[in-house]
């Protein structure tokens, strides 16, 4: 951004403008998908947390495949979602 002077007072009749350029140091934002834990037979839904370690200026889309581990098929769906964490945000489920 330009910094503009005035003046004011004085006998000055010429002001310097200048600029300020401001470095970006936030860093890409990683991101975290959370534990979590469901009774079998008691719990119809998981939502799963998904982070961001810091807020980024543009929606962040999160895929997010759910897949075979230690429950069997047939006590989920496999399933692909898409998690939107909206521009300044950092979390979403």
């Amino acid at each position: 951004f330009n910094v503009n002077g005035t003046v004011t007072s004085g006998t000055a009749t010429q002001v310097n403008n200048g600029s300020v350029q401001i470095n970006d140091d936030d860093g890409v934002p990683t991101i975290t998908l959370g534990d979590v834990t469901v009774t079998e037979g008691t719990d119809p839904t998981a939502v799963i947390p998904v982070t961001l370690s810091n807020p980024n200026s543009v929606p962040v889309d999160v895929t997010v495949t759910l897949t075979t581990g230690t429950a069997g098929t047939d006590d989920y769906v496999e399933t692909v979602l898409t998690v939107t964490i909206p521009a300044g945000a950092t979390q979403g489920v």
